[in-house]
């Protein structure tokens, strides 16, 4: 079974993109339940990301790899993704397979080797977005018994801090260089804007614990490691604030619950940030050899791209920093006709600045005039990325070109001209414009 997976994936790599284009097409044009999310889903990038997640499940089978699934997990639940839905991808993922082999069917055995692969793959993800959800009864158990763990100020952060302090002594050092009682203040203070918010977790409690677990990063492996005991501890200190009488089982469960989501943010957070300083540190060893940094410059610019890490979970490239990488990139690009160029002649235009919509759009089109002004040279115009690692807002292109061809969909359920840009199409169409006659 998984040779032949194997095989038959040999096949698709050459064509993995447009297949994943016309699968993300098809999941979004028959499941109305993502209609209200268009505009966060790149058929390109969104069908490359779900196609690489089953590749990955490919090459390590039969040993399934969870961590694989990440990047789809959460691409499922940005979208809001209902059940429904994946059940939908199944049919669509086989569908689009065989899109990419054009004259032939799938086998049976084939079908039922991938079905079973990502049926094992969905099963995944369905339990990591769904498994852990609060009910509205789970929200009301946690609102009452916060309430009563709030007569007595502070002694359910006090309570916590004496138990995880008194299994992990090496936080001690840390702890002492600052006032316990106003980490006490913050920690009450960041659990009742969980609490009173229970019931708006990814509007609300999503962005401010992520941003306190950017803040904290340095102590990401305090979850890391040992989460489960700094969690029982946590349900020891409501238990005995509360009395155990109150903390019944259903209680237990709640707070089990809302603990495990919270954790999730903060162990995200803290992979992102570490992932992010990684990067940005090879990043910056290139550059530095590159432009022949001395050893003194180069660990300033790293303290600085630290110290910003931490406080928005992301940095922001130096213009020169910048020119570097993208001129980089495009030298190792393979698909770029543009390449016979010298990479100094490659304009960069920095654009990061704007945020209004019409000045974006306007930028763009002075990227067209520049570009295209007499004779074609090549251009790049940079605009700002997402705010930090947990933002859903920012400035995003629906089509994947300035300039392409529209894609019509006729009666027989068939697109005319350009089928990447189908979707697209009969968006727009649909907010008001008017295509030619």
């Amino acid at each position: 079974m998984i040779g032949t997976m194997r095989r038959l994936w040999l096949r698709i790599i050459p064509v993995k993109e447009p297949v994943g284009v016309v699968m993300m097409e098809r999941m979004m044009r028959e499941c109305t339940d993502t209609a209200n999310v268009m505009g966060l889903i790149d058929a390109s990038r969104h069908g490359m990301l779900f196609l690489n997640c089953i590749e990955r499940a490919i090459q390590t089978a039969p040993h399934f790899d969870s961590e694989s699934i990440n990047p789809l997990v959460r691409f499922f639940s940005e979208i809001r993704a209902t059940d429904s839905f994946l059940g939908l991808t199944t049919a669509t993922f086989l569908w689009a397979l065989e899109q990419g082999m054009p004259g032939e069917n799938l086998t049976i055995f084939q079908r039922d080797s991938f079905r079973a692969l990502y049926s094992n793959m969905l099963k995944a993800v369905q339990r990591l977005i769904f498994a852990s959800d609060l009910t509205p009864t789970m929200h009301g158990l946690v609102k009452k018994t916060w309430s009563r763990a709030l007569v007595l100020q502070g002694v359910v952060g006090n309570l916590f801090f004496s138990r995880v302090l008194a299994s992990l002594k090496w936080l001690i050092p840390y702890l002492n260089r600052t006032d316990m009682d106003d980490i006490v203040t913050q920690f009450l203070a960041l659990f009742h804007q969980i609490v009173e918010n229970v019931d708006r977790f990814d509007e609300v409690v999503r962005p401010a614990v992520a941003e306190f677990g950017s803040i904290h990063a340095r102590f990401g492996r305090l979850l890391h490691h040992n989460y489960p005991m700094v969690k029982d501890h946590m349900l020891q200190s409501l238990a005995l604030s509360v009395r155990e009488k109150y903390f019944t089982r259903e209680v237990n469960l709640a707070w089990s619950t809302l603990l495990d989501k919270v954790q999730g943010v903060l162990l995200q957070t803290y992979r992102q940030n570490k992932s992010v300083r990684e990067d940005a540190k090879q990043f910056l060893q290139l550059y530095s050899k590159h432009k022949k940094l001395g050893r003194e410059a180069f660990r300033t610019r790293m303290k600085q791209i630290k110290q910003e890490i931490l406080s928005t979970g992301t940095y922001r490239h130096t213009y020169d920093e910048l020119c570097f990488g993208l001129r980089t990139a495009w030298r190792n690009s393979r698909a770029c006709i543009g390449l016979l160029s010298d990479i100094n002649d490659l304009v960069i235009r920095d654009r990061r600045n704007l945020t209004h919509p019409d000045d974006i759009f306007d930028a763009s089109l002075d990227h067209l005039r520049e570009g295209k002004n007499s004779n074609i040279k090549p251009m790049l115009t940079v605009f700002a990325p997402l705010n930090n690692i947990q933002s859903r807002s920012g400035i995003r292109f629906w089509n994947s070109h300035l300039l392409s061809y529209a894609g019509y969909r006729l009666a027989n359920g068939s697109i005319l001209v350009d089928a990447r840009n189908g979707l697209l199409t009969s968006t727009i169409a649909h907010s008001g414009w008017a295509p030619p006659p």
